[in-house]
């Protein structure tokens, strides 16, 4: 067979060029994608909606608050993605050439190359005579953990898109050289998560190229961990530092011998470096110039206090006369609780300390070293109730002068009762997660907390910070952004701009989840653990080199699942709903404190969210998985709505307790626990409904179902799970007699000889053996002509008219026996639901009688007659009552209907199916839309008062078809009829007048209050679509 021709040469440099310029210039993105556009290859879908509001989100809040032009910029950024990630699929598309990919390839490796080296150009200061390791002396003149994540992201894309395996080597040699030397210890995580994921998943390359991989990786894992300073090697500072001090006797601050690093705060000075000696030793001394009057103006850094702890701070300065510098800290415990402080000033040669709000000060010292430099130390015990980031450092002058300066050198704190001998701080690039993430987090919640729905503006955590708390923005460094993506865009933004954000996300991602690109998947999920500690998505480097590999992926040849296929989807099925059901809880704890909080000033978001309530929230999950709800595949709508709420309450009382015994720990007032039951019962069945839709979206919801047999039976099941996919049995195949199948969506693939072999070769663990199959295939013959392989196995019993869910299976002896309960034959539940039906209605009636009357008015002027209609209908056991509905017809509608159905054959048939007509001639102008919202039915909201109906049942049907009702209308006459039901959500008017009677009557033999509140909550989603199911 003749290979494929090669591309040109020029075409092939073409592709070369427009590699490396993507790698070097990231932002040249958009520009290529124009091209794409211009040549005619973009065409408009209906589903770029969905970018377009994303834009939209993002950026119009922007404009509210007054940023116009930001706005604008970010609504362009987003289109940019939107043209890059739609260009690259539709180059995909036409692209046949298999070289052009190659090359491309080739260019972007090289690209990153020259990324990497311009980005290493920003190493600034290298001081190998005073660091303790050469990673100690790096440190950044830009921005290194936004260059980290860039070269992350890039060489991860490149290791997924480049055709070779020694081309991937190099690409995540090249990012994991970018990574370490940038300080993000949370890329480092990441890179590895990649570099194995791509390895498992990617298993190209011959035995040379594992060992190099694997020993990559290894060596990666080495420096991420730390170990690498048991041999002498350092260890790099990293955002998340998980190393503890080598001993009590270590510096805990940082990079004291280096004057350029993010680990000091400049608050009120200004700051110059030399070399000097100090007590005989080569050190580096800061000259310290005070720019406030403010006395407590220092050179500072964040800490972290851990409680019963003593400490000893100290540090070494010359002063001319008149100066009196000292150590100081500061901290805000939260929960209304005083500040820690400590102060001390040089006066009359001695050093003189005091401290509050949990500091005790147990000693002072102020000691000469010669040639005017003196060391003064301040040995204290922090007595607070939790770990907290604490600001300390020198103060140049205690007065309030400008412009003094002060010679500042050997700065340390060590968890030790007395000082010791000075030790340079390790240059940790930021600090650990508990002082440099948390506040900036509690500070962005706070901001959140102001103006949850359109956010601050650009600068929005500065900005909100000294509007929100002036006085701390003196004492503390601001951070400029919020550390965390998604709070990010909610605090610039508002809720607008986070679900803009997450909504470009999931554009971005869907595609590669729902075909199971495993690859893309492992670097989506890298990139969004990096923007849980950063929130660097946004950023051209790296969305656009995102959004074009996986727009090109995008084409993949694979066909998109429908369902759970393995491991990975198992997991992430769970894992969401975990999730849901952990936010739920906490936007109910946090709604229940802001509403507590107007009237209480004394609670608050920053008093009540500590470090216990975080891992408190979980117990929303527990309680839900304890529910059999992870995931709840195969419960009825109303059976998962019951299961959530009630998780959702014990949830609650579970939190309650904990307050109650352990109240320092999770400070809640009653009401806040109360408010947040209530909160949470709504809120979780709400979350989870949205994260199964999502689920569905992402083509990740649901096991999937083999059928065994093709009776009737078997097909009704198979219709009613591919209709309601909520339930979460996918029906994947049917095996047995294809005579007299009619699942369109479902046809048979063979004889029930061929279903094992299908389940062997696919991984179904779930069969539904209909009754048919289930004559000559009992439980055991199953199992084992599947191999073992089938999980889940259900049979569908030969019985008719039992209800579908109000029973329990329990065994007698060996036979395994049904009980049935007739709900409505229960007392309580009956007066249950004729309460649901009195307080229902009397608050429907207060609440939209202005709209009732105005409709009356309407239908009044329209037409001539009256504005109600009272029709004779059949209600409970068989009684006629009087149905109140608008009138939507003219009054001599009975006498029009006889003259059209004795002159049209067509219409009488239709009549006779449904009676209903679709172009009803009868309707009246204001009837037709009334008929349409369904609010023609509203009087009838009286008749619930009276008792005639209910707000949930079966229709209230005609007299005069009370002939044509089925065998089973004694049963639908057990219940009162009701404004909405079973057949009103799930068909309407589609659906013909004998499936209407089985859908009622399927309602009354399996009612329960539950399904009559999802009846009643699903209502107005159908009236919003006008139209059945």
């Amino acid at each position: 067979m003749a290979s494929p021709p090669r591309a040109a040469p020029f075409r092939r440099g073409l592709a070369f060029a427009a590699g490396l310029g993507f790698a070097v210039v990231p932002a040249i993105g958009p520009f290529l994608a124009l091209l794409a556009v211009a040549t005619g290859r973009l065409e408009i879908h209906r589903a770029d909606r969905w970018w377009w509001l994303c834009a939209a989100l993002l950026g119009v809040p922007l404009m509210v608050t007054g940023h116009a032009m930001a706005g604008a910029l970010t609504i362009g950024q987003v289109l940019a993605v939107w043209l890059i990630f739609r260009s690259a699929s539709a180059m995909r598309r036409v692209l046949h050439d298999a070289s052009v990919p190659n090359d491309i390839g080739g260019g972007l490796v090289v690209g990153l190359a020259l990324t990497l080296t311009i980005g290493l150009r920003q190493l600034d200061a290298m001081r190998l005579d005073t660091a303790l390791t050469l990673l100690d002396s790096l440190t950044w003149h830009g921005h290194s953990a936004l260059f980290g994540h860039a070269i992350l992201v890039l060489s991860s894309l490149l290791a997924v898109v480049v055709p070779s395996a020694r081309l991937r080597i190099i690409a995540l040699a090249l990012g994991g050289v970018g990574v370490v030397l940038s300080g993000a210890r949370e890329a480092m995580f990441v890179w590895l998560l990649v570099a194995i994921g791509i390895r498992l998943l990617r298993r190209g390359g011959g035995r040379n190229v594992k060992i190099a991989e694997w020993t990559l990786i290894a060596l990666m894992a080495v420096i991420a961990s730390g170990a690498a300073t048991l041999v002498g090697l350092g260890r790099p500072g990293f955002v998340t530092n998980l190393i503890l001090p080598a001993s009590e006797e270590a510096n805990l601050l940082r990079g004291t011998e280096i004057a350029v690093g993010d680990w000091w705060h400049h608050l009120g000075v200004g700051v110059v470096s030399r070399t000097e000696r100090v007590a005989g030793e080569e050190r580096t001394v800061f000259i310290v110039t005070k720019a406030w009057p403010e006395p407590w103006a220092r050179l500072q850094q964040v800490v972290t206090l851990v409680p019963g702890e003593t400490y000893t701070l100290s540090a070494a300065w010359r002063a001319t006369d008149g100066l009196r510098p000292g150590l100081d800290g500061w901290g805000r415990p939260g929960g209304g609780e005083r500040d820690t402080v400590l102060t001390s000033t040089v006066s009359a040669g001695a050093l003189s300390a005091g401290g509050s709000g949990g500091v005790v000060v147990l000693d002072a010292t102020l000691e000469p070293l010669g040639d005017g430099w003196e060391r003064g130390a301040v040995t204290f015990r922090f007595e607070g109730e939790r770990p907290l980031g604490w600001y300390t450092g020198v103060v140049v002058d205690r007065t309030r002068s400008i412009g003094a300066q002060l010679a500042v050198s050997e700065m340390q704190l060590t968890a030790t009762s007395e000082r010791v001998s000075y030790a340079a701080g390790i240059a940790d690039r930021g600090t650990d997660l508990q002082s440099s993430r948390l506040p900036i987090w509690r500070d962005a919640l706070a901001a959140i907390a102001a103006r949850p729905l359109w956010g601050w503006g650009t600068d929005g955590l500065p900005r909100s910070t000294a509007q929100l708390r002036p006085d701390e923005t003196r004492v503390r460094p601001v951070a400029a952004h919020a550390h965390n993506a998604v709070l990010a865009a909610w605090v610039d933004r508002g809720v607008f701009g986070a679900v803009g954000l997450l909504g470009l996300m999931v554009l971005l991602s869907l595609r590669a989840v729902q075909q199971r690109d495993r690859a893309a998947v492992v670097v989506i999920l890298g990139v969004l653990i990096l923007n849980v500690f950063d929130a660097t998505l946004l950023a051209g480097s790296v969305i656009y080199p995102l959004a074009a590999v996986l727009g090109w992926r995008a084409m993949h040849p694979s066909r998109a699942a429908v369902a759970e296929t393995g491991v990975g989807s198992f997991a992430t099925v769970r894992t969401a709903l975990a999730l849901g059901d952990a936010a739920a809880g906490a936007i109910a704890v946090s709604l229940a404190t802001l509403a507590v909080g107007t009237f209480d000033p004394a609670v608050t978001l920053g008093g009540v969210w500590t470090t216990p309530l975080a891992y408190a929230v979980l117990v929303w999950p527990a309680m839900a998985a304890w529910s059999g709800l992870y995931p709840g595949y195969g419960l009825a709508s109303h059976v998962s709505l019951a299961r959530t709420v009630r998780a959702a309450g014990a949830g609650a009382v579970a939190l309650g307790f904990g307050a109650l015994l352990f109240p320092e720990a999770l400070p809640l007032p009653g009401t806040v626990v109360v408010l947040a039951g209530i909160i949470s019962v709504i809120a979780a069945p709400a979350i989870r409904a949205f994260v199964k839709a999502s689920l569905r979206d992402l083509r990740l919801w649901g096991r999937p179902v083999v059928l065994l047999g093709s009776s009737e039976a078997s097909a009704r099941v198979a219709r009613h799970l591919l209709a309601y996919p909520g339930i979460g049995l996918h029906p994947v195949a049917a095996f047995g007699n294809a005579d007299g199948w009619h699942v369109s969506d479902l046809p048979v693939m063979g004889p029930l000889d061929a279903a094992w072999r299908y389940v062997a070769e696919s991984g179904v663990r779930h069969a539904i053996v209909a009754p048919d199959a289930a004559s000559g295939l009992d439980f055991d013959e199953v199992l084992l002509r599947a191999n073992r392989r089938l999980r889940y196995v259900q049979f569908l019993p030969e019985l008719q008219g039992l209800p579908a869910a109000s029973f329990t299976a329990a065994p007698l002896g060996t036979a395994l026996s049904l009980e049935i309960r007739n709900e409505l034959a229960s007392a309580t539940n009956r007066s249950v639901k004729r309460a649901m039906d009195l307080i229902g209605a009397a608050l429907l009636l207060a609440a939209l009688a202005p709209m009732l009357a105005l409709i009356a008015l309407w239908i009044r002027r329209d037409s001539p007659g009256p504005a109600l209609y009272r029709s004779e209908r059949l209600g409970r056991y068989g009684r006629t009552f009087g149905c109140l509905k608008f009138r939507t017809m003219f009054v001599d509608a009975d006498a029009r209907l006889a003259d059209l159905m004795a002159g049209d054959e067509t219409l009488r048939d239709e009549y006779g199916r449904y009676h209903k007509l679709q172009d009803d001639p009868r309707v009246t102008g204001a009837g037709h839309w009334l008929r349409r919202s369904s609010l023609d039915e509203l009087p009838q909201l009286v008749n619930v008062l009276l008792g005639d109906m209910s707000l949930v049942g079966p229709r209230p049907y005609l007299v005069r078809e009370l002939e044509q009702m089925g065998t089973e209308r004694e049963l639908v006459f057990l219940a009162r009829p009701g404004m909405t039901g079973y057949w009103q959500v799930s068909g309407r008017n589609d659906i013909t007048f004998a499936e209407r009677q089985a859908m009622e009557a399927h309602y009354v033999r399996n009612w329960s209050v539950w399904w009559d509140v999802e009846l009643v909550l699903r209502t107005p989603l159908v009236l919003a679509r006008r139209t059945g199911r």
